[in-house]
């Protein structure tokens, strides 16, 4: 998936990647130039207290990583994705009979879209390739663009928070075995399932961490606000629908976990609540599984995480 790009050399001195999010901005850089990735920088700039547009080149420079290639990672609500039947075209010709597949299911003019496909590689459906479609407006993609510029790196591409968690997924212990990756948002949560380097499926929830933290206290015995079950019931219900989507429409066995993505506040009970009510492990993910020497609190992860799965992309490293 590759919605912008302009990289035609090697990068530099590894492969960065950067996030927008509502409060601030993620950096993070990632050396493959080892037997295995070392995360050399990862930082967020709070927008409480620093502008990133005048932060960001700043933290570049301090950093010496000035024309290193960068991904971008989109804000979760600046675009729309959608799993559909790639039309049987040549594929140079993909791209604009899908927007005419999509027009219907965009809220901004067609005109104005940025499009891109990517297939579910080796899987067909009563014949027709399966693949997924993102759609962005152009000036969505052309403002995060020109962040990364007037930081002075380069853009290599504008991705999606999907593809940086499927680039995650794949440095798991369950990976070649089928795993789900559960990322709490801030106002929605986010669910990938892949599989040997290939991402099946992806949901989106609309239940996040802001959500779930204000409602996360135990009471004296353990349990949990009945809100906050309530909520975590939601959760559950679409994590079992892409589940059993992904082992009945693609032919799967059971994947071999549910990885929880790190949050900014811990919400007591919610692990042990997922674990009860689905039908695989469900565990807690942390950066140190694939970084061993990873320095970073569960909060810290939490708001740099979809940097560093852009800055994972290994067509770009």
């Amino acid at each position: 998936m590759q919605f912008w790009s302009t990289t035609n050399k090697r990068p530099l001195r590894g492969l960065a990647g950067v996030c927008e999010r509502p409060d601030g901005v993620a950096l993070a850089r990632v050396d493959r130039s080892g037997d295995s990735p070392r995360l050399a920088i990862c930082t967020f700039l709070d927008e409480a207290t620093t502008d990133p547009a005048a932060g960001l080149p700043e933290l570049v420079r301090r950093q010496s990583l000035r024309g290193v290639s960068c991904v971008g990672v989109m804000e979760p609500r600046s675009y729309s994705l959608a799993q559909i039947e790639l039309p049987d075209v040549p594929e140079a010709e993909i791209n604009e009979a899908v927007r005419w597949l999509i027009k219907d299911l965009l809220d901004f003019p067609l005109e104005e879209a940025v499009i891109d496909h990517f297939p579910v590689p080796g899987v067909n459906v009563a014949r027709s390739r399966l693949g997924y479609v993102v759609a962005a407006p152009r000036s969505a993609v052309r403002r995060l663009a020109l962040l990364i510029r007037q930081a002075r790196l380069r853009v290599a591409a504008i991705d999606i928070p999907e593809m940086a968690l499927h680039q995650l997924a794949g440095f798991l212990p369950e990976g070649d075995r089928g795993v789900a990756l559960l990322y709490p948002g801030r106002t929605r949560s986010l669910i990938t399932v892949s599989r040997r380097g290939i991402l099946y499926l992806s949901r989106t929830v609309g239940v996040g961490a802001a959500d779930l933290t204000p409602l996360a206290t135990e009471d004296g015995e353990g349990g949990i606000d009945p809100q906050l079950t309530d909520l975590l019931a939601t959760m559950v219900l679409e994590v079992q629908r892409s589940l059993d989507f992904y082992e009945s429409h693609f032919g799967q066995a059971p994947v071999a976990a549910l990885a929880v993505a790190p949050m900014e506040s811990p919400v007591p009970g919610m692990l042990s609540y997922l674990q009860r009510s689905l039908g695989v492990p469900v565990r807690s993910f942390d950066l140190g599984e694939i970084f061993p020497d990873c320095p970073l609190s569960p909060a810290e992860q939490s708001r740099c995480l979809l940097a560093v799965g852009a800055a994972l992309r290994p067509e770009l490293a």
